[in-house]
């Protein structure tokens, strides 16, 4: 089963998102990615499990690729999909249901979405994501509307070298015969779809603690040399104490 998308205007309309958010709750989002470096593009597969309430269809977002497979509560499907709206039938649908959905996509160049920077003074690649208001749906399938919050779980395989931050700590990584990493992150308590981040490459990482927090500061190889990070140390834990007290 593979969809391959006609071209669709990107938008969801207050009307839209609110009726949505009174049908669907209690969500959660498993995420699972897969990064090579060097490519145009990554595969993933994202699980969402949510509760229903009414009888008419709902629908994911999901501005991608290609989707590979569909499965709503363990049945496989075709795909009504747009490009960007994932339209998810009344009949398939129960009162707790569980979607996945396999897919393929490429990175953003323009700076939102998931975003692919290739550094031009020594070719070292770099990825971030950037979802404010409403690209989180180019990462991965979701309700991506602030109101409808979720907790998510991130399993990423990525090159041995590269750094990976998210929204949670790192509770495993794990070698893999291909040489490398799994890195699975712990679950979130529940947030809107456009906070959800990922960062990943070969960054050059600064640490430090602010009494019992860990501190992290990561930058592009060829920029270490212009980083004064007594400052930056300052300022940040000047920050954290103000917004503590």
């Amino acid at each position: 089963m593979t969809a391959t998308p006609p071209r669709a205007r990107d938008v969801l309309t207050q009307q839209e998102a609110q009726s949505r958010a009174r049908r669907v709750s209690h969500i959660s989002y498993e995420i699972d990615l897969e990064l090579t470096r060097g490519a145009k593009g990554y595969r993933g597969t994202t699980t969402v499990r949510f509760q229903r309430s009414g009888a008419a269809a709902t629908f994911l977002d999901f501005r991608g690729k290609r989707i590979e497979r569909l499965e709503v509560n363990g049945e496989p499907l075709e795909p009504d999909w747009n490009g960007c709206r994932l339209t998810l039938p009344t009949a398939a649908l129960a009162a707790h249901n569980t979607v996945r959905v396999a897919y393929e996509n490429d990175y953003d160049h323009g700076g939102d979405g998931f975003h692919q920077f290739v550094d031009p003074e020594d070719g070292e690649e770099y990825l971030y994501t950037n979802f404010e208001p409403y690209e989180a749906h180019r990462l991965f399938p979701c309700f991506d509307q602030p109101d409808i919050k979720a907790t998510y779980t991130l399993a990423v395989n990525a090159p041995a070298q590269w750094e990976l931050v998210s929204n949670s700590t790192t509770s495993t990584a794990e070698k893999l015969r291909d040489g490398r990493i799994r890195h699975v992150f712990t679950s979130t308590p529940p947030f809107s779809t456009y906070l959800f981040a990922l960062i990943a490459g070969p960054y050059h990482v600064f640490r430090d603690r602010l009494d019992d927090l860990p501190l992290g500061f990561y930058c592009r190889k060829s920029l270490v040399k212009h980083v004064d990070i007594d400052e930056l140390w300052e300022i940040t834990k000047q920050g954290m104490e103000f917004y503590s007290d």
